[in-house]
């Protein structure tokens, strides 16, 4: 296989890209964060956006991926909050099991009280809870 026939799947796929975002109207300064959501969820599809506040609560010896893995895949869903809180009282960095050390902006108690998800992560478990069932 030569060169260009090595990328010839890329190049197509591009072509495809480039034809989509011409059907876009280009972003103007006047754009709201609901314009722009709107605008995701006609490239995406339906589905791929949201305003869930998702709160993950911390504990020290935690595993890394059980925090990265979640956080990611709940940060890629257009218009959520995730924020990263911990039952301590002070904002000291919190270690994971291989001493990778994660900084925090609030806590358990100074967090706002509208959060949609509770993703608990331990070091032997993680938890999601919908905080709007009972």
């Amino acid at each position: 296989m030569t060169g260009a026939a090595a990328i010839a799947p890329f190049l197509a796929i591009e072509q495809a890209a480039a034809q989509v975002n011409a059907t876009i109207a280009p972003p103007t300064d006047t754009m709201t964060d609901d314009d722009h959501m709107n605008r995701m969820g006609d490239v995406f599809g339906p589905g791929v956006t949201g305003s869930e506040r998702i709160m993950m609560l911390l504990y020290p010896g935690f595993t890394a991926l059980d925090l990265v893995g979640p956080h990611y895949f709940f940060q890629c869903k257009f218009g959520a909050r995730v924020d990263v809180i911990t039952m301590r009282k002070t904002l000291a960095p919190i270690s994971s099991d291989r001493q990778l050390a994660i900084a925090l902006k609030t806590t358990m108690a100074k967090a706002r009280p509208d959060y949609d998800l509770m993703a608990a992560l331990t070091k032997y478990s993680f938890v999601v809870k919908n905080l709007h069932c009972r």
